[in-house]
């Protein structure tokens, strides 16, 4: 616990990179630039673009193939097993439905540099390039 302070300084360091690099160009819409002393940023998480939420997957390969992991969180509770068989179901909740489908999060670590934050910049606009080919 002694160094918690330091990691949350260095994440969000890593999170404004990330902010001044990321190409705006690609349609992601990107989470709230809160990079104050409010957030912890244990996580970057944009949002793909609409036209790419069908192709998260190839997505997701695409950037492993650069060597870079990416993760999906929060999908949408409502269409998990549990909530479905208490009569939830696909569009009862468009907007979480809508975030689930889209987020995909990249990767956000104290022990980072900010090269590594500028490659995954870049393996994005290359993989979002393939997607849309």
């Amino acid at each position: 616990m002694r160094h918690v302070d330091a990691f949350h300084a260095r994440r969000r360091e890593l999170a404004r990179r990330y902010f001044e690099r990321w190409d705006r160009t690609l349609g992601f819409e990107l989470p709230p630039a809160d990079l104050e002393n409010r957030g912890n940023w244990h996580m970057f998480q944009p949002l793909l673009p609409q036209a790419l939420a069908p192709r998260r997957g190839a997505f997701i390969e695409l950037m492993k193939d650069r060597g870079i992991a990416v993760g999906v969180h929060y999908p949408a509770m409502h269409l998990f097993s549990l909530f479905r068989a208490r009569g939830y179901a696909r569009g009862a909740f468009p907007v979480a439905e809508d975030i689930g489908a889209r987020t995909v999060t990249m990767p956000l670590f104290p022990a980072m540099t900010e090269a590594d934050v500028d490659r995954v910049c870049a393996a994005a606009t290359f993989a979002v390039d393939r997607c849309q080919k």
